[in-house]
């Protein structure tokens, strides 16, 4: 036994005392340490999140304009898809103003003749005329016809009638000038029909004939005279 516990004195002054709650430990600098941690590591996690690459937004269009919505893509259709495309419709070819004089008939060449030389140079009758020797008034003989293919081409007929009778002759003699067409119809066949009738041209008045002639396969000029001695001119007979 130690003889100062058994003598009730106090231990030698030179022996070290444990101060009161030495072995605990202080619960604020557990929470300071705490703290700290936690700051560091959301500091840490900040600067990552801001070093991190990020996903670019789509810029869009060109110019600032509005990104078109997708569409999807449609077959297209072949221009060689004859199926599918319209069928053509047929063009008639533009036609102008042709002289007969400039056509050769195909009947009746023989009753076409040229002007008697004294008259050739007088302006009523020199602009290409067309003209037609009046019938001799026999009984075979009563009118004298020309005929022009035309093939459906032309719309219009026009012509000046101006007859022509020798001096000493009956000069107010009845002349009378018919234009016929003839049409083709759905079975092919052809339609005659008397269009227009002029009978009151004389040499001193002559006197204008027009007539439509649409669709016509062929036109005919027929004269009729009075006076066997004559001829009828047709100046600038023309299709249009």
């Amino acid at each position: 036994m130690n003889s100062s516990s058994a003598t009730g004195r106090p231990p030698a002054s030179g022996a070290a005392s444990l101060p009161t709650g030495a072995g605990k430990r202080d619960p604020g600098l557990r929470a300071t340490v705490i703290g700290t941690v936690a700051g560091v590591g959301s500091l840490i996690v900040g600067v990552v999140a801001w070093q991190w690459p990020q996903p670019q937004p789509d810029p869009g269009p060109a110019g600032g304009g509005t990104a078109a919505p997708s569409v999807a893509a449609t077959p297209s259709t072949r221009v060689d898809d004859v199926s599918s495309a319209p069928a053509a419709t047929p063009q008639m070819p533009a036609t102008v103003a042709r002289f007969l004089t400039e056509m050769d008939p195909e009947s009746g060449a023989a009753n076409v003749q040229q002007l008697p030389r004294s008259i050739r140079a007088e302006p009523g009758y020199n602009s290409r005329p067309l003209v037609v020797a009046c019938p001799s008034n026999q009984t075979d003989d009563q009118r004298r016809d020309v005929t022009y293919q035309l093939h459906g081409r032309y719309a219009d007929f026009a012509a000046q009638v101006h007859p022509y009778y020798p001096e000493g002759t009956d000069q107010g003699s009845v002349t009378i000038v018919t234009l016929t067409t003839e049409v083709r119809q759905t079975d092919g066949s052809l339609l005659k029909n008397d269009v227009v009738t002029l009978g009151a041209a004389t040499p001193a008045a002559p006197k204008p004939l027009t007539a439509q002639i649409d669709g016509a396969e062929k036109i005919t000029l027929r004269v009729a005279c009075d006076n066997p001695s004559g001829l009828v001119a047709l100046t600038d007979a023309r299709v249009s």
